[in-house]
């Protein structure tokens, strides 16, 4: 398949990018870093600009997945206009490119579980209502909207997948990274909240399978789904997992605050997702030892 990977240098994009390659896809990739590569098509290019319009009008691509924007909770709280302009504006200037140029493609939209903010029940389901606590999960809610009207008005082909704590190699923020440079160089630790806040932790790799896995399905029936393990786990036990894996002998405090714009309790249904054939593989502490295999690296070659 052709298939469009926007946001391609991103931490999903790069897995999305890696692992269509390892499959034989015809690979594009779309983004705004210099690059040159042999292994697949790339394209400097901002999603915001007429050259986004030139390059879809030029080309014909079976699927869109979409990786691009930001994700940063916190910088949405500071910027609402430039995080508006990265998660809502910019999909619905995507989707337009999409409807004039490439009508037969699947657009696969990557919104997050910011959407449900904090849910009145567990697990959450798509169906669950949405009540976003950050700017980030407004926008992100708005981007899904747009996705309905063109699916609805328009006919394209849209699938939107909610994101929960994706992890792993290649990212350089959130809670592993923030333990790992805390650890690193203090040999008491301070982290937000109480440590009894749950999130759902999908490692990097399964994260790309099943983003693939919805692209190249040929079910054409608009669908919401959840990209997660399907499993909570408290912030002080991914905490102390990481610190194992290390084999770092430190000390952990909560400062009790809750960060603005965080949820208190996650944890996903994933039936839908897992109707479509996809299955995590795995699991939380073998998935944290990778990482920390990466962040020990990363230290050396500094």
């Amino acid at each position: 398949m052709r298939i469009l990977i926007l946001g391609s240098e991103g931490f999903i994009g790069q897995q999305v990018v890696k692992l269509a390659i390892s499959e034989a896809h015809h690979v594009y990739g779309v983004d705004l870093i210099n690059k040159t590569t042999f292994e697949y098509f790339y394209s400097k290019l901002s999603l915001l600009s007429s050259d986004f319009d030139l390059f879809l009008s030029a080309e014909t691509f079976d699927v869109i997945i979409n990786c691009s924007g930001s994700g940063n909770v916190s910088f949405s709280l500071e910027s609402p206009l430039t995080d508006f302009d990265l998660n809502t504006r910019s999909i619905v200037i995507i989707l337009e490119a999409v409807r004039k140029y490439q009508r037969k493609a699947k657009y696969i939209h990557v919104s997050s579980a910011a959407v449900y903010g904090n849910p009145q029940t567990l697990p959450i389901s798509e169906t669950a209502p949405l009540q976003p606590v950050s700017p980030y999960g407004y926008h992100k809610w708005i981007s899904e909207l747009v996705c309905k009207e063109y699916e609805a008005l328009y006919g394209l082909r849209i699938a939107i997948v909610r994101p929960f704590s994706i992890y792993g190699p290649g990212l350089k923020k959130q809670l592993l990274w923030d333990i790992f440079q805390k650890a690193n160089s203090q040999d008491e630790i301070v982290l937000w909240g109480t440590g009894e806040e749950t999130r759902d932790f999908l490692f990097i790799e399964d994260a790309a399978k099943a983003l693939l896995k919805i692209g190249t399905d040929s079910n054409d029936k608009f669908g919401i789904y959840n990209l997660a393990f399907g499993q909570s786990v408290t912030i002080k036990c991914v905490a102390d997992l990481m610190l194992e894996s290390l084999g770092w002998k430190k000390k952990i405090f909560f400062n009790g605050v809750v960060k603005e714009g965080n949820p208190r309790f996650w944890e996903a249904d994933i039936s839908a997702i897992r109707a479509k054939g996809f299955q995590p593989s795995i699991a939380l502490f073998e998935g944290i030892k990778l990482t920390t295999h990466w962040l020990l690296a990363c230290r050396t070659s500094h």
